[in-house]
């Protein structure tokens, strides 16, 4: 009993580190580019208010599911957070970042930036996979963390980028569709067995991938980089995604009615 409770206080003291250190992390790269680049007093106050927010939903969740911190392998309960988990929640942690970067509308500049952070972040996506699977550190909060982190930062950003036009109506009601669906059937299977498998289908990574893939390409038509900014090659790469999108639409939909019922 004792030592159960040592882990747990071990883990808690792991996830307050854990959200400081990213909490700090963003403070800090915000803050060095509201310093070089002219972003707003107004912004830059949203942008902490969001921050601290943001940061302390993220580690009550933590904190609540703390019960999912263990070995699928082994269910033995974690004592720390492991290298992929860090990563997972490094991307949950970038999304405010992000969005602020990408509203500061600064100079061709801060469009490189955004697109290396993205690259990063998107990049990470597959690194905590590879490493929870070769380091046999595939917990079951690493993949709930990682289904959340997809769809939020999806989300968010094509929010942003539909309301600035970067990406056309269709493509954003396809995404809704495919974010609706996925969240429908889990809520769903939820209410009827008490409990939810965080699971993902090859198609599900796949359009995940390219979507995200796109929005990087999308920062370029933003840039109105040419050549790849042009519409004659962001136009038919919208339309790629899309149909990738349509197909994980229905595999998803299979996939979870075959869980319901």
């Amino acid at each position: 009993m004792f030592s159960r409770m040592e882990k747990h206080d071990s883990l808690t003291a792991g996830i307050i580190r854990t959200i400081v250190v990213l909490f700090s992390a963003n403070a800090v790269i915000f803050g060095t580019l509201s310093f070089l680049f002219d972003i707003t007093y107004e912004l830059i106050l949203w942008f902490y208010s969001v921050l601290i927010l943001y940061h302390f939903i993220l580690f009550i969740f933590l904190l609540s599911m703390k019960e999912s911190f263990y070995m699928e392998s082994t269910g033995k309960p974690l004592e720390r957070i492991n290298i992929s988990n860090i990563l997972t929640i490094s991307r949950l942690s970038s999304i405010p970042t992000i969005i602020f970067i990408y509203l500061a509308d600064g100079n061709e500049t801060m469009g490189i930036i955004l697109i290396v952070l993205l690259s990063i972040i998107f990049f990470t996506d597959l690194l905590d996979g590879f490493l929870a699977r070769k380091l046999n550190q595939v917990t079951r909060i690493g993949r709930y963390m990682d289904s959340i982190s997809d769809y939020l930062i999806i989300f968010s950003i094509a929010i942003i980028f539909l309301h600035s036009e970067l990406i056309p109506l269709w493509f954003f009601t396809l995404l809704i569709l495919r974010l609706f669906i996925q969240a429908g059937g889990m809520g769903i299977i939820l209410l009827r067995r008490g409990s939810v498998e965080p699971e993902t289908s090859f198609l599900g990574k796949t359009s995940i991938f390219a979507t995200m893939s796109l929005f990087i390409l999308e920062i370029f038509k933003y840039l109105k980089v040419p050549y790849i900014s042009s519409n004659s090659v962001m136009t038919p790469l919208e339309y790629i995604v899309g149909i990738v999108l349509v197909v994980s639409i229905f595999d998803k939909f299979v996939f979870l009615s075959k869980r319901i019922i």
